[in-house]
C-alpha cells in the first residue's frame, strides 16, 4: 500500500513541474491620449504593471512644447515606464512624407526625454514602397537615438517583414466580439518573444473578460496589452474602470519547478530547484515554511522532513522592477514516509492532480475488490479442507 501511496505523490510532481508560467503577459501598456493630469499620476501607481505608455499630445508632438508634458513624462520614466511619442504615419491623402516623420520624431527628443517612437497607421501589406519607407524610418530612429524603442501599430496581423524593423508590433485593435471570433497568431511570429507583440482589445464588459484575453494573450506570444471597457469614441481618451485590476493580473516571471521526492530512513527527503526566466533578473527568493533544517540555497532547497508532520512550503520570486511570483507546495509525511503533495500556485492545476487522485483511486479500489474476492474464495476453499 505504501507503494501506491508513492506513484499517486510522483504523478503530482510531474504535474507540478510543468512549464503553465512560460506564457505569462509581460506589461500592460496604454496610449495615453489625454493631457497630463490626474490620469497620469493614477497610471504611476500602477507599475510595474504598466510598463510603456504613448505620449500623444496632437496627434503627434505638436508645434511647441509643453511643460505638464515634459513633467509628467519625467514622472512616468522614474517610475520605470517606457514612454513613446506618437507619430501618425499616414493621412487622408496619402503616406507621410519621410522628412515630415523625422522632423516630428525629432521634435519628441528635442522637447521631451523619452524612450522611443509610436509609428501609428502602418499598412500590414509588405510591399517594397512600405518596406523601404518603414525601414528608413526604423533606421533614422536608430541611428540618431540609440536605444530607443520603435512600435509599430497596424492594428492587425501583418506580413513578417516588419518583423525585423521594430520591437513592438500591435497586431490587434478592435472590439471584443471581433476579437473572440477572429484574434489569432500567424506562424512567423513565433520566430520572436513575446514582448515583440501588442494588442488593444475594447468593449470588453468586466474584470473576467479582461482577465481571460490577458491569460490567451500570454499563451499566444503577446507581450504588451490594453484592455478597456470603453467604447470605441473614447477608447484612448478615458482609462479602463478595472485599470488596477488589469495592471495586478500581468505579470512576467514565470517558474519552472523541479521536484524530487523520496523515502528515506528518517522521513521524506525533498529538492526543489525553481528555474526562473522572464522578468528583469536580479530576482531574490523568500522562502516559508521550511523546519529549521530545512536551508535554502537561493533556488534551490534540498533537505529531509521528519515523520509526522505537515510542511506548508513557499517561495516568493521576485525581480528588480517589482514583480513578483509564488510558488507552494504541501508535504505531508506520515507512517513509513508515505507523503503527498498539493500544488497550491495554479487553481488548474491542482484540479487537474485531484482527477488524477480519483482515477487511481477507483482503480486501486478495483483492485482490492478484486483482492477481496481471491481471498475469499481461497479461504473457503481451506475451511472447507480443514473440515474433511
Amino acid at each position: 500500500m505504501d507503494h501506491r501511496v508513492a506513484v499517486i505523490a510522483l504523478l503530482l510532481l510531474v504535474i507540478a513541474g510543468q512549464d503553465y508560467g512560460a506564457g505569462s503577459v509581460e506589461r500592460v501598456f496604454i496610449p495615453l491620449y489625454i493631457y497630463p493630469n490626474q490620469s497620469w499620476s493614477v497610471v504611476a501607481n500602477y507599475t510595474p504593471g504598466v510598463g510603456l505608455v504613448i505620449a500623444n499630445p496632437e496627434s503627434g508632438p505638436g508645434n511647441v512644447s509643453d511643460r505638464n508634458y515634459a513633467v509628467y513624462i519625467a514622472m512616468l520614466r522614474q517610475r520605470n515606464v517606457t514612454v513613446l511619442g506618437y507619430v501618425p504615419t499616414y493621412y487622408n491623402d496619402g503616406t507621410m512624407p519621410l522628412l515630415d516623420a523625422e522632423n516630428e520624431i525629432s521634435k519628441y527628443y528635442s522637447w521631451y526625454k523619452i524612450d522611443g517612437i509610436f509609428l501609428d497607421m502602418v499598412p500590414s501589406i509588405c510591399n517594397a514602397s512600405n518596406t523601404a519607407y518603414y525601414t528608413a524610418l526604423y533606421n533614422y530612429i536608430k541611428g540618431k537615438y540609440p536605444g530607443s524603442v520603435v512600435m509599430m501599430d497596424p492594428g492587425t496581423s501583418v506580413e513578417s517583414c516588419y518583423g525585423g524593423i521594430s520591437d513592438v508590433i500591435n497586431i490587434f485593435e478592435n472590439n471584443y466580439s471581433v476579437y473572440t471570433k477572429y484574434f489569432g497568431m500567424d506562424n512567423w511570429t513565433r520566430g520572436y518573444t513575446p514582448s515583440h507583440f501588442s494588442m488593444i482589445v475594447y468593449n470588453v464588459p468586466n474584470v473576467t473578460a479582461m482577465q481571460s484575453i490577458i491569460d490567451r494573450a500570454g499563451r499566444s506570444g503577446v507581450g504588451y496589452v490594453f484592455i478597456t471597457n470603453r467604447d470605441t469614441n473614447n477608447t484612448l481618451g478615458v482609462l479602463p474602470e478595472y485599470l488596477r485590476a488589469e495592471a495586478e493580473d500581468v505579470n512576467p516571471i514565470a517558474l519552472h519547478p523541479r521536484i524530487s521526492l523520496a523515502n528515506v530512513s528518517d522521513g521524506r527527503s525533498i529538492d526543489v530547484t525553481l528555474g526562473v526566466a522572464g522578468g528583469s533578473g536580479n530576482y531574490t527568493y523568500s522562502w516559508n515554511g521550511l523546519p529549521s533544517q530545512c536551508v535554502p540555497n537561493g533556488s534551490r532547497v534540498a533537505c529531509t522532513l521528519t515523520y509526522s508532520n505537515t510542511y506548508n512550503i513557499s517561495v516568493k520570486v521576485g525581480d528588480s522592477n517589482g514583480f513578483s511570483q509564488y510558488y507552494g507546495l504541501e508535504v505531508n509525511v506520515s507512517g513509513a514516509g508515505a507523503a503527498k503533495t498539493a500544488l497550491t500556485q495554479d487553481p488548474f492545476l491542482t484540479g487537474a492532480a485531484v482527477v488524477i487522485l480519483l482515477v487511481l483511486a477507483y482503480y486501486l479500489t478495483r483492485m482490492a475488490r478484486a483482492v477481496r474476492r481471491d481471498g475469499d474464495s481461497g479461504g473457503a476453499h481451506e475451511v472447507g479442507q480443514e473440515h474433511t
